[in-house]
Formats: C-alpha cells, structure tokens, sequence
C-alpha cells in the first residue's frame, strides 16, 4: 500500500496543466477558424500522442518478478537456498565443499544470476583482485592565509620597513587514516 504520491505523477500533472493552458491563450488569438486548420490538426494529433503516452507511463509499474528456486544437490542432499533474488546464501563451485561454513570460498565462485534482457539463466564469475586493505596515517599539512603588508616606517625599529607576504595559520596540521589497497604482485 503506497501512500505517497510519485514524483513522477506529479510532473505530469504539471505538464498538462501547463499544456492546456498554453492550448486555450493560443486559441484566442487565433483568428478566423479556417486559416491554421491544418497546424492545428498536427498540434492537436501531437499532443494526443504524447498524452498517451506519459499516461501509459505513468500507469505502468515496470514490476520485475523473481523466481523462488531450491536446488537439491545429489551429494549429501544439501539445499542451497536461493531466496528472492538477491545473492545466494550458499554457492556452488563444483566441488563437494558447497557451503561457506565449510572449508574456505574459492577464488572463482560461480554466482547465479538472471538476465533481464534475454530471460535466461546464465552463469558469471566474479573474481577476487589480489591485495588486501591497509589503513595508514597520512599528513596533511596546514592551511595558511598569506597577506601582502604595505612597505612603512616602522617607529619601533626606527627605520623604514620593505613590504613584505605575512603567513597566518588558519589550521594546524593533522595526520588522517585512510584506506588503502596494497596489491599483493606474485
């Protein structure tokens, strides 16, 4: 049950207001009835498709449906549960170790998916990149205002100052952890 109102409804409820309104300002301006006859049958035929269009749209939910599958594997009668679409609890490598409780992941699994554009079952392997995460400490320096002072007599020191780029800190420096992928190359 869905209690909010689209984005989508919306805009086009705006649009055809919007349409019609356009429609009747131009209509009273049109002159004689005989003299745009053909421009107006064109508009008219445009918009109607249009119209229909956004309205079919908007009516039409585009609704996906997902099979519910159990696979019943022969050695050991083990279920792998696929679910409602989403990734698989368990997995299937080919080898008797078909559960992630048991023994290690493989590098290359093998993950079912379906294809939207044909409707068939196809199968896609995902593989692992080598390498894990690191998190390091990195420096990031301090931010400073530089302000250009004017050259002047300076009446503390007694004599003429040349003008000259003054640092204002604005933020000390900090180190910062960051992730970071460090490859393994063997």
């Amino acid at each position: 049950m869905r209690t909010s109102i689209s984005i989508k409804k919306v805009t086009v409820g705006i649009l055809a207001i919007m349409i019609l309104i356009s429609l009747t300002a131009v209509s009273a301006h049109a002159g004689s009835g005989r003299r745009h006859t053909a421009e107006g049958i064109i508009i008219g035929t445009t918009l109607g498709f249009l119209g229909a269009s956004l309205i079919h749209d908007m009516h039409d939910d585009h609704r996906v449906t997902v099979e519910h599958r159990v696979v019943h594997h022969k050695r050991g009668h083990r279920r792998w549960h696929r679910g409602d679409g989403c990734e698989p609890r368990g997995y299937d490598n080919g080898n008797i170790n078909r559960h992630p409780r048991r023994g290690h992941k493989p590098r290359h699994s093998r993950v079912i998916t379906l294809d939207d554009w044909t409707d068939d079952e196809r199968v896609v392997r995902k593989h692992r990149r080598r390498g894990h995460w690191e998190i390091r400490r990195i420096w990031v320096p301090p931010v400073y205002k530089e302000k250009w002072v004017e050259g002047h007599y300076s009446h503390r020191k007694g004599r003429w100052v040349r003008g000259h780029w003054k640092r204002k800190m604005i933020r000390d420096g900090y180190y910062k952890k960051e992730k970071v992928w460090v490859s393994r190359r063997y």
